[in-house]
């Protein structure tokens, strides 16, 4: 290792002064054993529902010790690297001097800031390998099935609940959308809202009414409150109309853009064939084969569930009479005991295998996380500018320009509160960034050596955000169109192009960086001293 320092000490000083030698060997093996401890991490079974999200490994004690390891190894590299300063000992360096060593100091913040993603990494390729044998689709619509012979949603059985009171139902309500629309054409509809209660973003320009083909409307029929027609005809039932035979609901969704994944209408059409053919062995099969995904996932249940192929075909018409909790803090139980008031404890987490299922559909579809990278650049640029600030400047202008950027923040905040407009926070920076590349220009011929130095590392500081603050002044100008309810396509085409633009916005940031910044520095060094 001496010989190595020695050899590029005389050969390659510049990354003997970085510490390359050493810093870039222990990024790659912490990377390496975070990415182990994540494979590490993930055991198959009630891991999959326990720990449903990303989040749940990226933010607790792995994100944490992540960040406690990164900032250990920053400093440690701090405090070798700082040591030397060739420019401020005015040893004589080449034209890409500072384009070499602003690169390397990039790539060694965003190398080191992001072990965290290395355990997650290491996280989901523990899940893709361990459920390989996983046939999502197929144990979707076993789900999907069980969940239809194991009642456990009242809602589900009633009468209003079958496909074709249901299609109904949205015919009711598609005509009081389009009765809204008629009427208000420049309103906002309050009406548009999807079967699962999620509100939809759809604008309705039709000068006419449409009236969907399902809705039986007497000739002359004047539709007056169609929210009671609605509850009227969900109404029209009583507690023993519970039957197998309404069943219509997709339970687990997530694979709505998969093929073979049934939806709500093939799942009442296979239920409805399998009671009327007295079909007990596809019963019987589909519940065994929910009972061994329910085993593999070690999910909490305390029902033999198998044993519902018998309460499936209890009673000739096919009435439900037992309902059972969606998890151990839910009880519901026979409608009877209901009456008396007490409860069967029986229950089944069905949302526990759904999470399953989408937990390893997520980790399978996991790739190339473009914004993410975009992020971590993002703060390597911004931190590599900061270093590199402080490097080339003196330290009583980088520390004012410090304290004076703190004041700064603090004013402009209570500004643009004041203003009590949304845009305000915007147009005030995008005025100081404009003020501070006048007052460069005012500063460097002058001999204010300390105002110049504080005004350039503002300047310098302000790179990484100007794109931004600038792309948001420009989406501040397209207004809101109310009678269309929408922006112009120019304002969504920057939405939509929003990462590629800052892409490229950093691109430039960097060569303007490493070229005309480095040149600045050098012509303040070059000035008298106050």
């Amino acid at each position: 290792m001496k010989r190595l320092n020695k050899y590029l000490l005389l050969h390659y000083p510049q990354l003997w002064n970085l510490r390359v030698i050493w810093v870039v060997p222990a990024i790659a093996i912490l990377h390496l054993i975070f990415y182990i401890c994540g494979y590490a991490s993930f055991t198959f079974g009630k891991e999959l529902h326990y720990s449903t999200g990303l989040g749940d490994h990226i933010m607790g004690e792995s994100m944490g010790f992540s960040v406690l390891i990164s900032v250990l190894l920053f400093i440690m590299w701090l405090v070798f690297y700082m040591r030397n300063n060739p420019f401020k000992s005015f040893y004589p360096l080449g034209r890409w001097y500072f384009v070499a060593e602003f690169t390397l100091i990039m790539l060694i913040f965003a190398g080191g800031s992001t072990f965290f993603n290395s355990y997650a990494k290491g996280h989901w390729q523990s899940i893709r390998n361990q459920s390989a044998h996983v046939d999502i689709v197929a144990e979707a619509n076993t789900l999907n099935l069980a969940h239809a012979l194991i009642p456990s949603d009242r809602d589900h059985y009633r009468l209003h609940a079958c496909c074709d009171s249901l299609d109904y139902i949205d015919s009711l309500r598609d005509l009081r959308r389009s009765i809204w629309d008629k009427e208000h054409p420049e309103e906002e509809n309050p009406y548009l809202y999807n079967r699962r209660g999620r509100r939809m973003s759809v604008y309705n320009g039709k000068e006419g009414i449409e009236v969907p083909k399902k809705v039986p409307i007497p000739a002359g029929a004047v539709l007056v409150d169609i929210d009671s027609a609605i509850s009227q005809y969900q109404a029209r039932q009583r507690d023993f109309d519970f039957n197998y035979m309404h069943y219509c609901n997709q339970f687990y969704a997530d694979l709505d853009s998969v093929k073979g994944i049934s939806n709500s209408h093939q799942i009442s059409a296979r239920l409805q064939q399998m009671l009327t053919s007295d079909d007990r062995q596809a019963v019987k099969k589909i519940l065994t084969q929910f009972d061994k995904i329910c085993q593999t996932y070690e999910v909490n249940k305390d029902i033999d569930v198998i044993g519902y192929t018998d309460k499936v075909f209890k009673y000739p018409n096919h009435r439900v009479d037992e309902f059972i909790g969606g998890n151990s803090y839910e009880y519901t139980g026979r409608e009877d005991d209901f009456r008396n008031g007490t409860n069967v404890h029986s229950y089944l987490a069905f949302g526990e295998v759904s999470e399953s299922l989408s937990r390893i559909q997520h980790a399978r579809g996991i790739g190339f996380d473009f914004s993410f990278f975009l992020v971590i650049f993002y703060v390597s640029f911004s931190l590599a500018i900061l270093l590199f600030s402080f490097r080339l400047s003196a330290r009583k202008p980088w520390f004012i320009a410090l304290v004076g950027s703190g004041v700064l923040v603090i004013v402009i905040t209570i500004i643009s509160g004041m203003m009590h407009t949304t845009h305000m926070y915007i147009y005030i920076w995008l005025f100081v960034i404009l003020l501070f590349y006048i007052l460069h220009f005012v500063f460097r011929s002058s001999v204010r050596r300390t105002l110049s130095g504080v005004n350039l590392v503002w300047l310098t500081w302000m790179v990484p955000f100007q794109g931004l603050i600038i792309l948001e002044f420009i989406k501040s100008l397209f207004t809101y169109d109310s009678h269309l309810q929408k922006y112009p396509p120019q304002y969504y085409w920057i939405q939509d192009n929003y990462s590629a633009i800052l892409l490229v916005y950093l691109l430039v940031a960097f060569i303007y960086s490493i070229t005309l910044l480095s040149a600045l520095y050098r012509r303040w060094q070059s000035m008298p001293e106050e």
